[in-house]
């Protein structure tokens, strides 16, 4: 049985410091096996022929740009960190955005690790920002921890400073979907986001529905976060240049540094 789906989300974000300022809106995010991607032509089969045509999925499009089998790229970044917790690892899901028309973005991706007994043992956190890089944090969750906090280093916002803090809230993808995160920046709460989905089957009709609800979603993100970001400037939120600070920005990947 696919245990490849669909999530029906709601995303929120809350700003905390130094001014107030929030919102949400909803969306559709897909959850993919990547052992079922690795079929010739499984998405194909599970969306049809014409929803084919839009949306597909490329693994250049995670974690760095080569066409490198995606299983085979989280389980070597795992390995990094922990050799004991990659051979753990049997199974992976990733949570993000199917290209469309051509076109995709997806702010955050999770890569789900499950063990022989279906149990999440950890997950890989994928954020990207609009210079296209990416910036990978391993949650290790083994030992049945559902909060980590890693060092940001990485420019998400001109608007929060590259040297503060994530807090991830991170639990196994079931019938509901909920994922937090919490920024700081030295001790100061700065803003905290989040999703959360209902379980839907991945299949033609499901598609089109997340389709005709919510179009062109993945480029109405990208636009909505700069629309965003004019609403903070014009609120006099203090920001920070992509120059400032180089030697604390660590991106795993990007156009210009790759590894």
């Amino acid at each position: 049985m696919d245990t490849s789906c669909i999530y029906d989300c709601k995303v929120w974000h809350s700003r905390l410091s130094p001014k107030k300022y929030a919102f949400n809106f909803a969306t559709f995010m897909v959850l993919l096996d990547l052992d079922e991607l690795k079929q010739p032509e499984h998405l194909k089969q599970t969306i049809g022929p014409v929803l084919s045509l839009f949306y597909s999925f490329n693994k250049s499009d995670h974690i760095d740009a080569t066409d490198k089998d995606i299983l085979e790229k989280v389980l070597d970044y795992v390995k990094e960190s922990s050799s004991l917790l990659r051979d753990r690892i049997t199974k992976v899901r990733l949570l993000t955005n199917l290209k469309f028309a051509g076109f995709v973005f997806s702010p955050i991706s999770v890569f789900y690790c499950f063990d022989a007994s279906d149990s999440l043992v950890a997950s890989v956190i994928e954020v990207e920002n609009t210079f296209r890089e990416r910036k990978l944090y391993l949650i290790d969750l083994s030992k049945g921890n559902t909060n980590e906090v890693h060092e940001k280093e990485f420019y998400v916002s001109p608007f929060s400073s590259v040297d503060g803090r994530f807090h991830f809230h991170v639990t196994a993808p079931e019938e509901i979907l909920d994922l937090e995160v919490t920024s700081f920046d030295q001790s100061t709460k700065l803003l905290q986001a989040g999703l959360r989905g209902k379980r839907i089957k991945l299949n033609a009709t499901n598609l089109w529905k997340m389709t005709l609800c919510h179009p062109y979603s993945c480029l109405l993100v990208w636009l909505a976060i700069h629309m965003h970001a004019g609403i903070l400037y014009l609120k006099g939120v203090p920001h920070y240049a992509k120059q400032e600070k180089p030697e604390v920005q660590k991106p795993y990947y990007s156009r210009q540094v790759q590894r």
